[in-house]
C-alpha cells in the first residue's frame, strides 16, 4: 500500500499496526471499519503502538490525519489496497480468502466498502491521538 487502504477487518495485531503507522508517515491513508467486539482492543493496540514508537507531535499529527475508523458489524472481511488489489472473505464461515487484481473486482469491492462505510458510526480515533499529542 502506497496511497490508501480500505479495510473491513477483525485483525488486532501489534506488528501490523506498527507497519500501518509507518505507511501513514510515508503518506498512505487508511479507512477501517471495525466490528463492535474488536473496537476496544483495536484502539488500545493502536494507542500502544503510537506510544512505543515514541513519535514526535508532528508525526502523531500526520498519523492522526491519515487514519479513520468507523464501527459496524458486517458479514465479511475486506481489503482494498491502492485501488489495485483486493481480498475478501465471509467472516462467519471457513470460506477461502479471495484475492484479485482485476479492475472490475477492485471497483466492486470499493463500492461494497463504501456501502458499509456510509452506515458505520464514526470513532474518535483522532481525539485519542490528540490526547497523546497533549501528553508530549
Amino acid at each position: 500500500m502506497r496511497e490508501y487502504g480500505l479495510y473491513i477487518d477483525r485483525i488486532i495485531n501489534y506488528d501490523i499496526y506498527k507497519l500501518m503507522v509507518n505507511l501513514n508517515l510515508q503518506g498512505a491513508s487508511e479507512k477501517v471499519i471495525s466490528s463492535r467486539d474488536t473496537l476496544k482492543d483495536r484502539l488500545e493496540t493502536i494507542r500502544q503502538v503510537l506510544i512505543d514508537m515514541d513519535l514526535s507531535k508532528k508525526e502523531l499529527k500526520i498519523v492522526r490525519d491519515k487514519i479513520e475508523i468507523r464501527v459496524y458489524d458486517t458479514p465479511l472481511l475486506l481489503g482494498v489496497l491502492d485501488g489495485k488489489l483486493v481480498y475478501f472473505q465471509y467472516y462467519h464461515t471457513y470460506s477461502p480468502m479471495f484475492r484479485s487484481e482485476n479492475k472490475e473486482v477492485v471497483d466492486w469491492c470499493e463500492s461494497v466498502f463504501y456501502y458499509f462505510w456510509k452506515r458505520a458510526s464514526p470513532v474518535d480515533v483522532k481525539g485519542m491521538i490528540d490526547g497523546l499529542i497533549a501528553e508530549i
